[in-house]
């Protein structure tokens, strides 16, 4: 199985946005720069078997610009996927949805939650930039440090593929 972890695009700054920090919406600039890493992760992958979400909105529109490349994919919204979750919350919501096998699953999230994640599979520190994703491989289901990272790559990369 392997996970494709992206951090969701540029999203307006908390100060400027009024209300429910749920609702926080991407930037123009972070939908036109996302649109460009979106083909650049299609260069990089096979299309998913699953499109997974934190419920925040900066997070759908991230994986509703990756929708786009990977035409007809349904988006799940994974409440696992919410900053402050715990890692063992979202292995446990992915192993229950799929059988052990070579399948690839894109998530789509928040900092310093995603580190987190990372960390917590692959027993290694990284930090995603917002666009940014990484690729983690393990042998059968998600376990602690159970996970290999296969590469991560900036979001000037993607928009460049």
């Amino acid at each position: 199985m392997k996970l494709l972890i992206v951090r969701h695009a540029i999203a307006m700054e908390k100060n400027e946005f009024v209300g429910n920090d749920d609702l926080r919406p991407l930037t123009l600039e972070g939908i036109r720069k996302m649109k460009k890493n979106a083909r650049g992760l299609e260069t990089l992958v096979e299309r998913p078997s699953l499109l997974v979400s934190s419920p925040l909105t900066r997070a759908v529109q991230t994986a509703e610009l990756l929708q786009t490349v990977w035409e007809g994919l349904e988006i799940l919204i994974c409440e696992s996927l919410r900053p402050n979750s715990k890692p063992q919350a979202l292995a446990t919501w992915i192993n229950e949805r799929l059988d052990a096998g070579r399948e690839l699953v894109t998530l789509t999230g928040h900092e310093p939650h995603l580190s987190e994640v990372i960390q917590w599979m692959t027993g290694g520190r990284i930090e995603l930039k917002k666009g940014g994703a990484c690729l983690i491989e393990f042998d059968d289901r998600i376990a602690k440090s159970a996970g290999v990272l296969k590469w991560l790559v900036t979001p000037q990369i993607l928009r460049s593929l």
